[in-house]
């Protein structure tokens, strides 16, 4: 930190770049570059994709946490800075009043205090006893405050307080744990077996034996003796007077202070793992691969009545239904069921392939419903594939704006059975609108996908990095207008959006052949008054993950294999262009074209597959096309199912069964399991309850290869 010079309490100044560099061990340089771009306000998500030479290709979970640590840095420097301040002009408000002789206004008995405390002179508690005076009628009152006088300038001595920065894992090993309401030591013996109904102490048994370590106590008491006693007149009384003050001291604050701090330590380090756990279970779910080319009957479960909803392979509404089936009936009588009759009708009408089921409330009982149909083949002619969908915020969502404006001819009970089917069609697409909290990560989802400009909804476009609601309405306003996007440049027109936002945002937008060529639209984007307009001419590199600011390379590149732009997907480019790339080191090439490495592989990789997707690469949804009632399970069986919500604890497996199951830490094998895994699992445990049936399951092997076959 830079020392402000007299009288310029705003000039402080702290060493980001170097805080950030011994905080996560970063080079020094490189924690420089990623200072200076988060000052000039680039988002995460670009740096992390067009700014690899200037971070060293650095982690993008790293750089979030870079990220977060330079925002917080930024926050101290501005509060150290009015604090600072605040503190100065105090400083020079009251220089007057000490200069009056505050030492005259001061209690007698403090000025003792002090003589104690640095042994300038000898302390006679008697002589300070005042039968008429309050705290000086005797001499019981008078030691108790010199000895609150001594605690408190203890406390307040610089030398002391820099002494209490012990280390806190130590600490926090022998920190006495907060006590259940009405648990006292003594209860210590009582175990689950033997506790009255309503005593949950048994809980807690093992903090009970935790103690303070006497040696931090040895520690401290010998820095204080030694400071104030090393110096002065020797006295007995004093000495007394001051081991005593010592021994409050730590009792009564500095123990305080250091367990306020481990708590606090570790409340953070909680909640920076339940963070990072929800985190990466709401990447894996948005980054759920997509199912193309099906038409989906989603059913919203309910005990009185279920709600169907039937979407074409492109999204549209088919038809929406309201059931009421015999949730608890059992084959044959299921299969007479009026509504099994109206679900056969609608799959046969509409060519159904796919059947999700909402996994809220009376899941399990749809969900042996549907499976006793389907298993004994009366919806269709062939079982059909089943699958649970994740109902979170369906139901708020039904009843939102967005969804009305969305929806505004369906009643907000079927709307949730129709965000459910396109759920399976389009997982980020659709979740977005109803994830608000973790904004970072659906930002980073967002731009790890991409979005097709003259498609993508609003809900999709505000989250794109460099975009915000206001300029994702404008963007949704152009295209109402019934004009298309046919280059990226002409994001420049729309109102909001300006150098800076283009440069954030245009590598995270694609503008593809198949849609901003779509018969009936106009695709003359009107410039903003005063700027000139952008060219209508189609860019085939803006269906490619390529920023315009490398365009110049990739042209270049384009050039020396012999291909023009407009080849870009064609498989004689990537032909050519895989044995151009093999005939040259990737620096030699790099030096050739004036650029980065990091610059030229993304080029190479966006022109040999311009639609790479990397949901490709993730667990696919796992179909069943009958499942067995969760009553029905036994210990031993063995079953195939997938991963729903991995936790610190273990694992929530989605059986097919209506139920999960939990995998246990110690059963997981050392396996690290994530959102949609594929896994084989063996039941351990089967637990009936009244509302529910407890799994216990142990891991077999986790199933890779997990692409299944599909329709």
């Amino acid at each position: 930190m830079r020392e402000p010079a007299s009288g310029d309490a705003e000039d402080i100044q702290l060493d980001i770049p170097l805080l950030l560099s011994q905080q996560h061990h970063l080079d020094l340089n490189v924690s420089f570059n990623i200072s200076q771009l988060l000052d000039d306000d680039h988002k995460v998500s670009f740096i992390a994709r067009y700014r690899k030479a200037q971070t060293n290709d650095i982690d993008p979970e790293v750089l979030h946490e870079v990220a977060a640590s330079h925002s917080y840095l930024h926050g101290l420097q501005t509060a150290v800075s009015k604090a600072y301040k605040q503190l100065s002009s105090e400083q020079k408000e009251g220089s007057s009043d000490h200069a009056g002789g505050a030492g005259a206004r001061r209690p007698v008995w403090s000025r003792h205090a002090l003589c104690l405390l640095h042994g300038s002179d000898r302390c006679v508690p008697t002589a300070l006893i005042h039968p008429g005076t309050e705290g000086r009628q005797s001499l019981d009152q008078v030691q108790a405050s010199l000895s609150n006088l001594l605690c408190d300038m203890i406390g307040k001595d610089v030398a002391v307080t820099a002494a209490g920065g012990y280390d806190l894992a130590e600490w926090s090993a022998v920190v006495q744990m907060a006590s259940h309401p009405g648990i006292h030591l003594e209860s210590k013996q009582k175990t689950s077996k033997n506790a009255p109904p309503n005593d949950q102490s048994y809980k807690y048994r093992n903090y009970f034996n935790f103690r303070k370590p006497d040696a931090l106590r040895h520690q401290f008491t010998n820095f204080c003796l030694h400071r104030f006693l090393s110096r002065g007149m020797a006295d007995n009384y004093r000495e007394s007077s001051i081991r005593q003050a010592v021994g409050t001291l730590f009792s009564k604050s500095v123990t305080r202070q250091l367990e306020r701090q481990v708590r606090h330590s570790l409340k953070e380090a909680a909640e920076r793992e339940a963070l990072a756990v929800m985190s990466r279970n709401l990447k894996a779910k948005l980054l759920t691969p997509p199912i193309r080319g099906r038409v989906i009957l989603a059913l919203d479960p309910g005990y009185r009545a279920c709600k169907v909803a039937v979407v074409s392979a492109q999204g549209a509404i088919l038809e929406t239904a309201v059931l009421n089936p015999r949730l608890s009936s059992r084959w044959p009588e299921v299969g007479r069921d009026p509504a099994a009759e109206q679900l056969r009708r609608i799959i046969a009408q509409h060519g159904v392939t796919l059947l999700g089921v909402g996994n809220g409330t009376a899941c399990r009982e749809t969900w042996q419903y549907v499976s006793e149909l389907n298993g004994a083949g009366a919806l269709a002619a062939a079982p059909l594939d089943v699958t649970l969908v994740d109902e979170g915020g369906a139901s708020e969502y039904s009843t939102s704006p967005a969804a009305a404006a969305e929806m505004a001819e369906l009643d907000c009970t079927v709307r949730s059975a129709v965000s459910l089917a396109r759920r399976l069609q389009d997982p980020i697409s659709e979740l977005v609108k109803v994830s608000q909290v973790l904004g970072d990560v659906l930002s980073d989802c967002v731009a790890a996908v991409g979005v097709d400009l003259n498609t993508a909804s609003v809900q999709l476009l505000k989250k794109v990095p460099g975009l915000n609601a206001a300029s994702a309405e404008n963007i949704m306003a152009k295209r109402r207008a019934q004009k298309l996007f046919v280059n990226r440049q002409q994001l420049l027109s729309v109102k909001g959006i300006g150098p800076k936002s283009f440069e954030q945002c245009a590598g995270f937008v694609r503008v593809l052949p198949a849609t901003a060529a779509k018969t009936g639209k106009k695709s003359g984007i009107t410039p903003k008054k005063g700027s000139k307009a952008a060219s209508t001419a189609p860019e085939p590199l803006d269906q490619t993950v390529i920023h315009p600011e490398s365009y110049p390379v990739a042209n270049r590149l384009l050039q020396l294999i012999g291909c023009p732009s407009s080849a870009v997907g064609s498989p004689d480019l990537v032909s050519r262009l895989t044995e151009f790339c093999a005939a040259r080191s990737r620096p030699q090439l790099a030096e050739e074209l004036e650029t980065d490495i990091h610059t030229l592989e993304l080029i190479i990789r966006a022109l040999s597959e311009p639609g790479y997707d990397e949901r490709q690469e993730l667990a696919a949804p796992m179909f069943w096309k009958a499942a067995m009632r969760a009553g029905d399970l036994r210990p031993g069986a063995r079953l195939r199912g997938v991963v729903r919500n991995p936790t610190e604890f273990g694992a929530f497996v989605d059986l097919g069964i209506g139920e999960s199951g939990l995998i246990h830490h110690s059963q997981m094998r050392s396996v690290e399991l994530r959102v949609n895994d594929h896994v084989e699992v063996e039941v351990i445990k089967v637990e009936q309850k009244p509302k529910k049936t407890d799994i216990g399951l142990r891991l077999l092997h986790k199933i890779e290869g997990k692409q299944l076959k599909r329709g």
